[in-house]
């Protein structure tokens, strides 16, 4: 449990800061965020997930910061790239080691960043791990 609370609060005050440094390859390289995650949050089922494939969350949570937003439709780049700009909520897909999909949802209001699996996602209600982002859910619930 230490464990865990220590890499969760290394997550808050890593990307709580102007600034993101990562080490490759004996480099080191700063990386200016293209917006601010706030509190970090992590679903059990992530939790799980990444514990199975024994990844960092950091590489995640870095890629979306950096505006990689894995493997998302063209649409929903777009919806991201746009709201990166006017502040709307910002939705990444990755995969773990392990091939478990996980979602990376920044609130628009950009007090939250929460790491979920599609079927823990909140709107969803259904279970049903096929739904593809919670702007897919929420445009199908305004039809």
């Amino acid at each position: 449990m230490r464990r865990l609370l220590s890499l969760l609060s290394s997550l808050y005050s890593e990307f709580g800061s102007p600034n993101l440094i990562q080490e490759k390859g004996g480099g080191v390289y700063v990386i200016a965020p293209r917006f601010t995650v706030g509190w970090l949050l992590m679903s059990p089922g992530a939790l799980v997930a990444l514990v199975e494939s024994q990844e960092d969350p950091r590489s995640f949570v870095a890629r979306h910061l950096q505006g990689d937003w894995g493997d998302v439709r063209p649409d929903e780049w777009a919806a991201n790239e746009y709201s990166v700009r006017h502040g709307g909520q910002l939705f990444s897909v990755y995969h773990t080691r392990h091939g478990r999909r996980l979602w990376v949802v920044t609130e628009a209001n950009r007090y939250s960043t929460t790491i979920l699996l599609p079927e823990e996602s909140p709107e969803k209600g259904s279970g049903d791990a096929n739904c593809e982002s919670p702007r897919s859910e929420s445009r199908s619930l305004e039809a």
